[in-house]
C-alpha cells in the first residue's frame, strides 16, 4: 500500500474516533454549556483552544450543536434584556451609566444644589419685578399737593420737570424699591428698563461662555464658579449706593446666573438615573424657585435686604458642591479613567452601596461602551456638522425661543391684575409648580406620556388660550375675570413645557456636546426674553397684536417640533453622535418605570 493510502487511512481512523468522542460527550456538554451561557458574559470569553474544541464538535455532532444554539441564543437574549449593560463584543447597545450609581443621599444632595442654582436663577428675574415697581407718589408744589387721585400721572411728571415740586411723598409702600430708592420716575423710568437690558445682556454673555467652561474644565467646577460669582455679585448689589453701581451689579449677576440653568441641569442629568430626572425637575426647579423667591420678598420687603438674603443661599450649594464629585461620565468621556472609577465608589459609599459595585471585569466592560477617544473640543458650530443635526438644533433652538416669548409676555400680562404684588407673585409661582409637578407624576407612573406627547398637548391649550386673548382683546372685552383664566391657564400649561424641552435638548445630545447644547438654547431663550416686551409694545398700535403673533408661533412651534424631534424618554444617553442612529435595549424593569 503506498505511503499517502496508509496515511490517509490513519487520518479516517483518527477522524472516526473524534466522531465517537463527540458523540459520546455530547450530552455531557450540554449540561456544562447551559451553564455557561447562565453565567457572565464577561465569563463566556473561552480560551482559543477551547473555542477549537468547540467549532470542531459543531463540525461532529451537527445535532448538538443546533440544539445547544437554540438554548444558548434563547438564554442569551434573556440575558442581554435583563443586564442592558453587558454585551458581547460588537454590539451596539449604549450604557446607562447613571442607573448604575443607583438612588439614594448622594442623588438628594445633587438636587438640592440643583433647586439652589435654578432657585438664584428665578429670583434673578423674579428681583426685577419688585425693584421696579412703583408706588402711589404725591407731587407737591409750593401752593398745593397735587395728588395722584385728582391728577393723572402725566400732569404730576409735567409739574415734576419743570421744578414745580419741591418734594416726593410715597405712600402705599408695600414694597422698597430702587424706584423709591433713587426716584426712577417719568423720564427717568427709562432707567430702570436700561437696567434691566444690561441684565439681560449679562445672561446672553455668560450662558454661552460658561457652559464651554463645563465642557472643557467639568461640570463641578463650572456650577461653583457660576454659584460664587452669582452669590458674590448679588450681595454686592445690596450695597449699592447709586443706579449706576446696581447697573454693573446687576449685569455681573446675569453673567454668572447665565450658566446656572444649564450646567446644573447637565449636573443633575449625568447623576441621576433617568427615572427620576422628571421628577426632580417637577419637584423643583425653576417654578419652585419662583415660588420660593415670591415667599422671600414677603419676608425681606426692601430690595437691598432681599437680594443680599436670597444671594447668601448660594453658599448652601457651594458647601455641597465641596463634597460632591465630578460626574464619571464627563471623567470617562475626558479620558480621565481612574479619576471616574474613584468617583464612581465614592457616589457608593455615600448611596451605602459599596457591596454592589462592579468587580474589574465589570468595570471594563462597561468602559468599553462609553469610552472613546479623548473627546475633541466642541463648539456652536458641531451643533450644525449633519443635515439632521442642523434640522434638529433648529427647530429645538426655535422651540425653546418661542416658549419664553410665550412665558414673558404671560409674566409681563400679569401686572395689570389687581392685587397685592405678593399675593400675585405667589398664585404665578404655585400655578407654575403645580402644573410641573403634576406632569411630573405623570412622566414617572405612566410610561406611554413621553416628552413628546406632553408637549404637543399643553402647546394645543397654549395656542387656544392665546387665540381667545387675541379675540378679547379685538372685541375689547370687559370681562376682565376672562382674560385672567385665559393667561393662568396658559401659563399652568407652559410650566410642564419648559421641564419637558430641557430634558429633550439635555437627552438628544452626545456627552461631549450637551453642556454647548444647554448653552446656545439658553442664548436663544435669553433673546425671547428680550423680544417680549418689545412685542407687548405693539399693542399700543393695535391690541391684539402681541397675541395674534404668539398664537402663530405657537402653532410653528408645535407643527416643527412633532415632525422633527424623537422621544427621548427611557432612552440611555448619547456618547457620540452614531449613538443616536444605533439600536437601544432597554431592560425590563426600565420598562415598566
Amino acid at each position: 500500500m503506498p505511503h499517502s493510502m496508509r496515511s490517509l487511512s490513519k487520518e479516517d481512523t483518527a477522524e472516526n474516533a473524534q466522531k465517537e468522542e463527540y458523540s459520546l460527550e455530547a450530552a455531557k456538554c450540554d449540561h456544562l454549556s447551559r451553564r455557561r451561557v447562565q453565567s457572565r458574559w464577561v465569563t463566556l470569553a473561552d480560551t482559543y483552544g477551547q473555542h477549537q474544541h468547540r467549532k470542531m464538535g459543531c463540525q461532529k455532532a451537527p445535532a448538538y450543536c443546533d440544539a445547544m444554539t437554540t438554548d444558548e441564543k434563547a438564554e442569551k437574549e434573556k440575558f442581554n434584556v435583563t443586564q442592558p449593560l453587558q454585551r458581547s463584543e460588537g454590539s451596539n447597545v449604549n450604557a446607562d451609566l447613571e442607573s448604575l450609581l443607583f438612588f439614594g443621599p448622594y442623588q438628594i444632595a445633587v438636587f438640592i444644589v440643583y433647586q439652589v442654582s435654578t432657585f438664584a436663577f428665578a429670583f434673578n428675574l423674579l428681583f426685577l419685578t419688585f425693584v421696579g415697581w412703583e408706588p402711589s407718589w404725591d407731587c407737591q408744589a409750593t401752593n398745593e399737593t397735587v395728588q395722584r387721585v385728582n391728577s393723572t400721572l402725566a400732569d404730576r411728571c409735567e409739574r415734576l420737570q419743570s421744578g414745580q415740586c419741591t418734594n416726593i411723598t410715597w405712600s402705599h409702600v408695600s414694597f422698597s424699591s430702587i424706584v423709591s430708592e433713587w426716584n426712577l420716575i417719568c423720564s427717568n423710568r427709562s432707567v430702570l428698563y436700561m437696567i434691566i437690558t444690561i441684565q439681560m445682556v449679562g445672561l446672553l454673555l455668560g450662558a454661552p461662555l460658561m457652559t464651554h467652561v463645563a465642557d472643557f474644565c467639568g461640570r463641578k467646577s463650572a456650577l461653583l464658579a457660576c454659584l460664587a460669582g452669582q452669590s458674590v455679585c448679588g450681595i454686592g448689589t445690596g450695597f449699592s449706593h447709586t443706579w449706576q453701581v446696581f447697573a454693573v451689579s446687576r449685569f455681573l449677576v446675569g453673567f454668572f446666573g447665565g450658566g446656572l440653568i444649564p450646567i446644573a441641569g447637565v449636573y443633575l442629568v449625568e447623576s441621576v438615573n433617568r427615572s427620576y430626572r422628571m421628577l426632580f425637575m417637577s419637584f423643583g426647579g425653576i417654578n419652585m424657585g419662583f415660588l420660593l423667591s415670591a415667599c422671600m420678598a414677603f419676608l425681606f420687603q426692601h430690595w437691598s435686604s432681599l437680594t443680599i438674603a436670597a444671594s447668601s443661599v448660594g453658599f448652601v450649594a457651594i458647601l455641597i458642591l465641596g463634597f460632591a464629585s465630578e460626574t464619571p461620565r464627563w471623567l470617562i468621556q475626558h479620558g480621565k479613567v481612574e479619576q471616574s472609577r474613584r468617583s464612581y465608589r465614592y457616589i457608593l459609599r455615600w448611596n451605602r452601596k459599596s457591596s454592589e459595585q462592579m468587580n474589574d471585569d465589570e468595570w471594563e466592560a462597561l468602559l468599553s461602551q462609553i469610552r472613546r477617544p479623548v473627546s475633541k473640543r466642541r463648539s456652536f458650530w458641531h451643533l450644525f456638522q449633519t443635515r439632521k443635526l442642523s434640522l434638529k438644533t433648529t427647530v429645538l433652538m426655535f422651540s425653546i425661543f418661542t416658549l419664553n416669548v410665550i412665558t414673558t409676555v404671560l409674566m409681563l400680562s400679569m401686572t395689570d391684575l389687581s392685587g397685592s404684588i405678593y399675593l400675585n407673585s405667589m398664585i404665578y409661582g404655585f400655578v407654575l409648580w403645580g402644573s410641573a409637578v403634576l406632569s411630573g407624576l405623570l412622566d414617572r407612573f405612566l410610561r406611554s406620556v413621553g416628552r413628546r406627547c406632553m408637549i404637543g398637548s399643553l402647546l394645543s391649550i397654549v395656542s387656544v388660550c392665546l387665540l381667545a386673548m387675541s379675540i378679547s382683546k379685538w372685541l375689547e372685552s370687559t370681562i376682565h375675570i376672562l382674560e385672567s383664566v385665559f393667561v393662568f391657564v396658559g401659563t399652568a400649561a407652559t410650566s410642564p413645557m419648559w421641564v419637558s424641552l430641557t430634558l429633550i435638548i439635555l437627552e438628544s445630545y452626545p456627552t461631549s456636546m450637551r453642556s454647548i447644547a444647554a448653552g446656545f438654547s439658553s442664548i436663544f431663550s435669553n433673546i425671547g426674553g428680550v423680544v417680549a416686551p418689545q412685542l407687548l409694545a405693539m399693542a399700543q398700535q393695535w391690541k391684539p397684536i402681541p397675541w395674534l403673533v404668539l398664537a402663530f408661533m405657537s402653532v410653528a412651534f408645535m407643527v416643527s417640533f412633532m415632525a422633527v424631534i424623537p422621544e427621548t424618554k427611557g432612552r440611555p444617553l448619547v456618547e457620540e453622535i452614531d449613538d443616536q442612529h444605533k439600536p437601544q435595549l432597554i431592560s425590563k424593569e426600565e420598562q415598566h418605570v
